[in-house]
Order: structure tokens, then C-alpha cells, then sequence
């Protein structure tokens, strides 16, 4: 543990240092943590499972969101560790066998049918907003439901487009900006779009 002693201080000094040590020092961000947590060896299966697949979006050519994954620090325009853990929560139940190039194969295609949605309405960009990419892969467990009953389980960014179109067709720039504040509030706009829309 580092420790600093001061010595030979004025009164004036200590009270000075005094505030500054509790009003100016900064936590390590969360997202850098995350990072080293590895390095700490202080990993669960889930957390190293969600930094394979984090590290696979971030790195793997094929990424969807390839140059917009910020592994150590808040970005702006850019996902962060903890943006997409967050996010990842509602996905891993969905896979019996979760495994990251698994995961990765396809989260991935369901994320670029999401973008190629979105770029419909212009909002390609939004991808990046924590509230937008959460309430993405907060939908991501009836898309999937729903793509396995049209398809089978054989998962493909048309099919996963199929289930999506939807979402694009009852979706306005204005109700959108509109739900956008809260994940919930997007979440459950997007699974309305879809629950009307379809049938068998």
C-alpha cells in the first residue's frame, strides 16, 4: 500500500492539504477496472466471458462495432466496458452454453441489422448512447425468440432484419428522441413495435 507522510507542516498547510486530499482526489474509473481485473486475476467465469466478447467487438474484423468499443476509459461516441456489461446482463441467459465467439456471432449480426434499422432514420450514430445500445440488447431476447420461431436457431442479420423491420416502419425520429431518456422507455417501445406487428 503507498503511503505519504508530510512533515514539518504550518497549520495553514495541513488544513490546506486536508481539503485537498477530500475534495480533489479522483476514483479510478469503473471502465479501467474492468480492464486490469484480469491482470488482478481477480475475474469471475462471467466477467472473463464478458471480456472475450468484449474484446471480440472490439477487435474481430467482422465487428459491427468495430472503432467504437473504448476498453479502459468513457468515451464520447464510443461504448464502454461498463455500458456493455450492463447491457450484456440480459443476453447471457438467452445462450444454454454461453461462449464468446458464440455470443459474438450473434449479437454481432443482431446489432448490424439494429444499426442498418436505425440508419434508416439517420440515427446509425446513436448506436454509442448507453440508453440506446442497452435498450438494443434489452429487445435482443424477444428478437432472438422471435427469429428462432420464424427460422429456427440459425441466426443471420436478415433474419434478425426480418424481426426488426417492424421497430422501423412504426418508428419516427420525434418518438424516438421522445423514449430515448430512459432504457426502459426505449426497451419497451422497441418490444411494442414488434409485439404488434407480429403474427403466425
Amino acid at each position: 500500500v503507498p503511503v505519504v507522510i508530510y512533515s514539518g507542516l504550518s497549520p495553514t498547510e495541513e488544513a490546506r492539504l486536508f481539503i485537498d486530499i477530500n475534495t480533489k482526489q479522483r476514483q479510478v474509473p469503473n471502465e479501467l477496472l474492468l480492464d486490469i481485473k484480469q491482470l488482478a486475476e481477480r475475474e469471475d467465469d462471467k466477467d472473463a466471458l464478458l471480456r472475450e466478447i468484449f474484446d471480440l467487438f472490439s477487435e474481430d474484423p467482422s465487428s459491427s462495432l468495430m472503432g467504437l468499443m473504448s476498453p479502459s476509459a468513457r468515451q464520447k461516441n464510443k461504448i464502454s466496458r461498463v455500458t456493455f456489461n450492463l447491457a450484456f446482463k440480459t443476453v447471457l441467459p438467452v445462450f444454454n452454453s454461453p461462449a464468446a465467439p458464440l455470443i459474438f456471432g450473434v449479437t454481432n449480426a443482431y446489432i448490424a441489422a439494429f444499426i442498418d434499422a436505425l440508419a434508416e432514420l439517420g440515427l446509425q450514430d446513436r448506436i454509442t448512447s448507453p440508453t440506446i445500445f442497452r435498450a438494443i440488447m434489452d429487445t435482443f431476447p424477444e428478437v432472438a425468440r422471435i427469429s428462432a420461431a420464424q427460422h429456427g436457431k440459425s441466426f443471420t442479420k436478415a433474419k434478425f432484419s426480418a424481426v426488426i423491420n417492424p421497430i422501423v416502419q412504426g418508428l419516427t425520429v420525434g418518438k424516438f428522441e421522445k423514449n430515448a431518456k430512459t432504457v426502459k422507455d426505449m426497451s419497451a417501445m422497441f418490444a411494442k413495435f414488434i409485439a404488434k406487428d407480429f403474427s403466425i
